[in-house]
C-alpha cells in the first residue's frame, strides 16, 4: 500500500524515538512477549522530559501502541514490523476504535498526512476492514489537495490511492463507498463509462443518502463526458459522422473544452473538410494555446489545402515550444520539401527519425528524400 509515496510518509520519521529494554527484560502483553532486541516506540510528544534511564514501566501500552502504529504508518517495511503487528493484534479490537477516535479529531484539525499514516497502520492491522481501507483512500485523497497540482507528490498519492482502490474492490466486492470512491478517480482519468458504472454500482449496492445525493449530481454531469469519450472513440477508430453526431451536440454547453474541440475538428479533417477542421483546432488552440497536437493538426489542415507557407510558419512556431517533437520536425521537413528546399527537410526529418526510429512515416519519408536526391543529381 502506498508504495510510490513511501519517502513522503518517511519524513515523519523523526517524529518517534525508540526505547530499548534493559537487557534480560521482556516486556509482555497476551500471548505475546518482546524482549530487549525489538526497540519500543514512542511518539516524541509522549516520551517525558528525562528519557535516560527510563524503564519500561514509565509508559503505558497505548503509548507504545501509539508508537508501533505511526512507525507502522511511515515506513511498513520496518525490520520490527512484525513484532509490533502481533503486539497491536493483542490490543484489537479496542485499538481500532482509539484510531479512528484519533483520526476523527485529526481529521477535524485537517491534519491529513497524520490521519493517513495511522489509517495506513490500522490497514495493516486490521486487514479484514474495508471501512479502514475507503478511510485511508479519503484522507490521502484530501492529502493530496495540498500539494501543487499535477507535481510529484500529487500524482505519486493519486496513483496509490487508485492501486489501493482497485486492490481493495476485488477484496471487498460488496462494499459501496470503495466504489464510490472510485468514481471520482476514473472521472480524473478520464475513464467516464467505468466511473459511471462504478457510481451505479455503489448505489446498487446501498450508501448514506449523502454519498448517493452526490453521486446522482455526478452522473447528471457524467453524461456529457461519457458523451465525449463515446465520440472521441469513434473519431479515433475511423467513423467521423457518428463521431460528430456524439460530439457536435455537446458544443452548445461546453465550447470551453479545447480537447470536444480538437476531436471535433479531427473528424472533419477525416472527412476531409480542412476549413471546418481549421475553425475546430484554431479554436482549441486559444484554449489551448501550448499543444503541440493541435499545432500539428492545424499544419496537416494548411498542407492538405497547398497552403504551404501558412504551414510552415504553424510549424515553426510550434517547434520553438516543442523542439524535440517528432511529428512537428517530420510534418515542417514535409512542408519544406513541397517548398523546394531539400537541405532543410532533410536536416528535419533525419532529427525526427533520430528521436523517433521507430515512426514509419518518418523513415518513409526519409526514402522519399533519397528518391528526390538521386533524381536531382
Amino acid at each position: 500500500m502506498l508504495e510510490r509515496s513511501r519517502m513522503l510518509l518517511k519524513r515523519r520519521a523523526d517524529e518517534v524515538m525508540f526505547i530499548e529494554l534493559k537487557e534480560g527484560k521482556t516486556l509482555t502483553l497476551g500471548g505475546i512477549t518482546l524482549d530487549e532486541r525489538v526497540p519500543l516506540p514512542i511518539r516524541v510528544d509522549r516520551l517525558v522530559d528525562k528519557v535516560k534511564g527510563v524503564s519500561e514501566t514509565d509508559f503505558t501500552a497505548d503509548n507504545l501502541a501509539e508508537g508501533m502504529c505511526w512507525t507502522l504508518g511511515f515506513d511498513p517495511q520496518f525490520p520490527h514490523a512484525e513484532a509490533y503487528k502481533a503486539f497491536l493484534a493483542e490490543l484489537m479490537p479496542g485499538l481500532l476504535a482509539l484510531l479512528e477516535e484519533k483520526v476523527s479529531r485529526l481529521e477535524e484539525e485537517e491534519k491529513w498526512l497524520d490521519a493517513v499514516i495511522y489509517l495506513h497502520a490500522a490497514a495493516q492491522i486490521a486487514t479484514d476492514q474495508p471501512q479502514v481501507i475507503y478511510n485511508l483512500a479519503r484522507c490521502a485523497l484530501r492529502q493530496s489537495e495540498r500539494f501543487a497540482e499535477n507535481s510529484p507528490e500529487e500524482k505519486k498519492l493519486e496513483e496509490d490511492v487508485f492501486e489501493l482502490l482497485s486492490e481493495s474492490i476485488e477484496k471487498f466486492p460488496d462494499f459501496a463507498p470503495l466504489y464510490y470512491l472510485m468514481g471520482f478517480q476514473l472521472v480524473n482519468r478520464k475513464s467516464y463509462k467505468a466511473a459511471e458504472f462504478s457510481w451505479r454500482r455503489a448505489m446498487h449496492l446501498g450508501v448514506d443518502e449523502d454519498l448517493r445525493d452526490e453521486m446522482v449530481r455526478q452522473l447528471d454531469d457524467l453524461w456529457s463526458r461519457i458523451q465525449y469519450e463515446e465520440g472521441y472513440m469513434l473519431v479515433l477508430d475511423g467513423f467521423a459522422d457518428e463521431g460528430l453526431v456524439k460530439l457536435l451536440p455537446l458544443e452548445e454547453f461546453h465550447d470551453d473544452w479545447w480537447n470536444l474541440l480538437f476531436f471535433i475538428g479531427l473528424a472533419y479533417r477525416q472527412k476531409e473538410q480542412y476549413n471546418e477542421a481549421l475553425d475546430y483546432f484554431r479554436r482549441a488552440l486559444r484554449l489551448n494555446t501550448g499543444s503541440p497536437e493541435i499545432h500539428n493538426e492545424i499544419g496537416l489542415c494548411l498542407m492538405s489545402l497547398s497552403m504551404f507557407h501558412d504551414a510552415e510558419i504553424v510549424y515553426s512556431e510550434a517547434l520553438k515550444m516543442h523542439p524535440d517533437s517528432p511529428d512537428l520536425l517530420c510534418n515542417k521537413g514535409i512542408v519544406m520539401l513541397h517548398l523546394g528546399d531539400l537541405k532543410q527537410a532533410r536536416q528535419l526529418i533525419e532529427r525526427a527519425y533520430e528521436i523517433n526510429p521507430e515512426d514509419e512515416v518518418t523513415a518513409a519519408w526519409l526514402r522519399q528524400l533519397g528518391t528526390e536526391s538521386n533524381r536531382l543529381s
